[in-house]
């Protein structure tokens, strides 16, 4: 599993010889990357060096100080959004208490009655 790691990085440290023989013939490219391996290995050390210099501690503990940053304002949403919904029910019962008259029978005081209390128990 091990050897599998950072597999892009290492191919592309290894372009480097792409840059070196891409215009030669594919049988003269062995020989000449043998002659010049020291350029070769001087190419895929800058690369490795490129690669390395990404991982430093600051850049990784900022990176975890904006993830966890990002996490508290997603908790800190959806509190704000779960209280509004609880504290949302018992104002708009007392609301709609508040509005309701006595009903002797189907008359005109049950139809607006209705009207308001219906969309108020209504649950999605």
């Amino acid at each position: 599993m091990r050897e599998l790691l950072h597999i892009a990085e290492r191919l592309k440290m290894l372009q480097a010889t792409d840059r070196m023989v891409g215009i030669m013939r594919t049988d003269m490219r062995p020989d000449y990357l043998i002659r010049d391996l020291k350029r070769l290995a001087d190419e895929v050390g800058k690369r490795y060096r490129l690669f390395t210099s990404s991982f430093s501690y600051l850049k990784i503990r900022n990176d975890v100080e904006t993830a966890r940053l990002d996490f508290v304002g997603k908790i800190q949403k959806s509190s704000v959004v779960i209280r509004g919904q609880l504290l949302g029910i018992p104002v708009s019962t007392i609301v709609i208490g508040s509005q309701q008259r006595k009903v002797t029978g189907c008359d005109v005081t049950f139809w607006p009655d209705l009207g308001v209390q219906a969309p108020a128990n209504y649950r999605r």
